[in-house]
């Protein structure tokens, strides 16, 4: 089963913030991506920073302002999402809640030392994987 990199989210969640341009991705760069994240600058990426990082990455990926978001709208972020595992309902739509699962799953998984935080060496290596 393929999972949500966190790589990838992060790179998506840096994007928004910056200013990039929807058309030309840059290159990522898992440290920036996670001191972007790091809104009180510890060097951790707490569950509720990760949050509300999501929370506005699915705001931004929501562009008809539905309140869904759809595996169309994500491939904006080339992810590899596995949309049909993370759309609980099968309504080909993914509500913020599915969203937010989904997302929380792979902050799981990428919590290697079981901190409930991300290190920036956490999302290097999953980066890396």
């Amino acid at each position: 089963m393929k999972r949500i990199s966190i790589a990838l989210l992060m790179w998506a969640l840096l994007a928004p913030a910056s200013g990039w341009s929807d058309e030309i991705p840059p290159p990522y760069d898992p440290r920036a991506a996670h001191a972007a994240t790091d809104q009180n600058h510890n060097g951790e990426i707490s569950r509720e920073e990760f949050e509300q990082r999501i929370i506005q990455i699915f705001y931004f990926a929501d562009v008809d302002k539905d309140g869904f978001v759809t595996i169309g709208q994500l491939k904006a972020f080339d992810e590899d999402l596995l949309f049909e595992t993370a759309d609980g309902d099968g309504d080909s739509r993914l509500s913020l809640a599915e969203f937010l699962a989904a997302r929380f799953e792979n902050f799981r998984v990428a919590d290697t030392d079981g901190s409930d935080s991300l290190s920036v060496e956490e999302v290097v290596e999953d980066f890396n994987k």
